[in-house]
């Protein structure tokens, strides 16, 4: 189970980073702007930081790289993500447009793209809303139902 949720997670960045590759490659060859392009590659990889809140709550002050790839912390049964939320990309995109803003627009729309592939890889919406999570008190089987932790 631990090599399958590493070779999973694995999988999953390298499709989040070949997605922002193509993104990042569009950006550049649009507008040449580098700080747009780098807005996109820090809102759509960088967002996955909020798995370590997951992971220090479960194991304090370690860290062991090999855990985190591995998400042991599920173990704790609850799942936090609070970057992974509609609701924040939502506030980002009007945040954007109420202040004609390029570089908030275009970090929502990199979240967003997270967020959508995320969506097709689990195959569920309504976990990414964090109001849900937090109706359902971060318990991770919203996000995986049929799995029990380790």
């Amino acid at each position: 189970m631990y090599s399958t949720k590493l070779r999973n997670n694995l999988i999953d960045i390298a499709i989040h980073c070949f997605t922002t590759f193509i993104f990042v490659s569009i950006i550049y060859l649009r507008s040449g702007n580098l700080k747009y392009i780098i807005i996109f590659f820090l809102g759509s990889i960088f967002i996955d930081l909020d798995h370590l809140i997951d992971h220090f709550l479960y194991f304090k002050n370690k860290f062991n790289l090999k855990d985190f790839f591995s998400s042991t912390y599920l173990k704790s049964g609850k799942i936090y993500l609070f970057l992974h939320s509609w609701e924040l990309n939502f506030i980002i995109f009007l945040l954007g447009l109420i202040f004609k803003s390029e570089e908030l627009l275009i970090l929502s729309a990199s979240l967003i793209t997270h967020l959508v592939i995320d969506n097709i890889r689990i195959k569920k919406l309504p976990p990414y809303f964090l109001t849900y999570r937090i109706i359902k008190k971060f318990d991770l089987k919203i996000f995986f139902p049929e799995l029990n932790p380790f």
